[in-house]
């Protein structure tokens, strides 16, 4: 019986730590404001210039994603406000992370800013940046 006891924490310990490694490994953070981005021709290019300046693998946009992309940040566009466009942002196949602010100036689109996306919100609020 205590064999069986050991060998069941040992695979809840096992699990436990699995979990803490892949919660902060898909828990990234885009840079809060985006000072020398390049103006591009698409929103979605805006985003993917961002998620590479975080350092992150682009997949596009979440709905098109495969397993192949597993471990690649990908989008979902959710609102606009003039020339403002507001995506989240996360892992494929995994929760979303960041918010993602895109803007449309007169050269192209550049990503703006990003805040944190809190999952734990009973209601979608969207964190739209100030205006400057």
């Amino acid at each position: 019986m205590h064999q069986v006891a050991r060998q069941i924490c040992g695979i809840v310990l096992g699990v436990s730590v699995l979990v803490a490694v892949f919660t902060t490994v898909s828990a990234q953070m885009l840079p809060a404001t985006f000072m020398a981005a390049t103006p591009v021709s698409t929103p979605q290019s805006a985003v993917q210039e961002a998620v590479q300046t975080g350092g992150e693998v682009y997949a596009g946009d979440c709905a098109a994603t495969t397993p192949a992309n597993i471990g690649q940040d990908c989008s979902k566009y959710v609102a606009d406000r003039g020339a403002l466009q507001a995506y989240l942002v996360g892992r494929a196949f995994s929760e979303y992370s960041d918010w993602l602010f895109v803007q449309l100036t007169s050269e192209g689109w550049v990503p703006l800013s990003s805040a944190a996306f809190d999952d734990s919100a009973r209601s979608l609020v969207i964190p739209w940046p100030s205006a400057p």
